[in-house]
Formats: structure tokens, C-alpha cells, sequence
């Protein structure tokens, strides 16, 4: 779930500046949307498989996930822009790393 929200912000980030960003409302609205998603898969993965993988910012993704839930009136678009900017290819790559170690885990239990 989390790897289709990040395919989603990237299709609806593409090409597009901050500019661009800032004046289409639809697009802020479904880029939070998605990261509200990814936040929520965040606070549902166990405590032990967090730990495995330090370099995630699983807090940071809940405690976003909390903000745009709680505060989406307050939405601060530049913020919103330059994470997902940053950082959305980072967790993306991290993510697919945490699926392929437990697909090589599970195939060891055949």
C-alpha cells in the first residue's frame, strides 16, 4: 500500500514545480491524501520490524500522517512540496529493500 501511495505522489508530482504545486488545489489534496495513507501503513507496522530498519523515519511518517489528519486546514504547502521532493525516493528505496528481505526470509521457511 505504501509503495502504490508513492507511485501516486510521484505521478501527481511529476513536471510539476512549486509553483505549480501550490496553485492546484487538487493535487495538494491528493498528495496528502496519499501520505496520510503511508503514515497510516507506518503506525501499522510492528515495533520489531521498525527497529530492523532504523533508517526509515517512521516517526516522522505517523507524526505527519497525525498533522495532516488533525491539522489539514493548516496544511504549510511548501513543507509538503519539499518532503515529498526530498525524500519520497529515499522511503520508496527503503521499503522495497524491507520486501525483498522478507520475501528471501519467507523462501528460506519452504
Amino acid at each position: 500500500m505504501c509503495l502504490e501511495a508513492i507511485d501516486r505522489i510521484e505521478e501527481f508530482t511529476s513536471g510539476c514545480s512549486y509553483d505549480e504545486f501550490c496553485r492546484d488545489l487538487k493535487t495538494i489534496s491528493a498528495v496528502r491524501d496519499q501520505l496520510m495513507i503511508i503514515g497510516e501503513s507506518a503506525k501499522n507496522i510492528p515495533d520489531d520490524l521498525k527497529s530492523k530498519y532504523p533508517q526509515i523515519p517512521w516517526e516522522g511518517m505517523v507524526g505527519s500522517r497525525n498533522i495532516l489528519i488533525h491539522q489539514y486546514f493548516r496544511t504549510d504547502t511548501e513543507l509538503l512540496f519539499s518532503n515529498v521532493q526530498r525524500a519520497i525516493g529515499d522511503v520508496r528505496n527503503c521499503l522495497k529493500k524491507i520486501i525483498s528481505d522478507i520475501e528471501e526470509t519467507n523462501s528460506g521457511d519452504l
